[in-house]
């Protein structure tokens, strides 16, 4: 099992030494991050988890789910 190198309020991220981020094109959030993924084994490595947040009509974070 993965050992967990950070809890921020309950969401807990694996070990990762890569961070990728993406960004809303359009609509609701533009601009601001849609996606974080977490690595091992760097850019090319293995997926460890993934952050998703959407935004609403007010441009205000409306979920976050890590997967």
């Amino acid at each position: 099992m993965a050992q967990l190198v950070q809890d921020t309020s309950g969401l807990y991220i694996p070990e990762h030494d890569y961070l990728s981020f993406t960004y809303v094109t359009s609509g609701n959030g533009t601009g601001e991050i849609s996606t974080i993924t977490y690595k091992s084994g760097g850019a090319s490595g293995t997926t460890v988890a993934t952050v998703t947040m959407t935004y609403d009509s007010n441009n205000k974070l409306s979920t976050f789910t890590i997967v």
